[in-house]
């Protein structure tokens, strides 16, 4: 929603702390999505996030702070720390990474 609120009980919102507390992961989701449940806000999502395995960190930096700006409450992120994430994926919400 123009709000950052999501679709109540489809699409989680992104205007909340969970942006602050899954810094590191966010990245991650971004390139390479998730398939697990979500709890924000004392919501539970289930859904799937499709992946977008061709960004490059720099595009993936601009989401970013595109959201952080409209809806976050935290820091920038730079290209560097973005990099470090996507660098560092593992296995975010039940999806293997790399």
């Amino acid at each position: 929603m123009e709000d950052g609120g999501g679709l109540k009980g489809l699409i989680p919102p992104i205007n909340d702390d969970f942006l602050i507390e899954n810094r590191a992961s966010i990245p991650c989701f971004i390139r390479y999505g998730q398939e697990d449940t979500l709890i924000i806000n004392g919501v539970e999502f289930i859904g799937k996030m499709d992946p977008i395995p061709t960004l490059k960190a720099v595009e993936i930096t601009n989401i970013l702070n595109y959201v952080n700006t409209q809806w976050g409450k935290d820091k920038e992120f730079t290209i560097d720390e973005v990099q470090s994430y996507l660098n560092n994926c593992e296995s975010v919400n039940g999806v293997i990474q790399k």
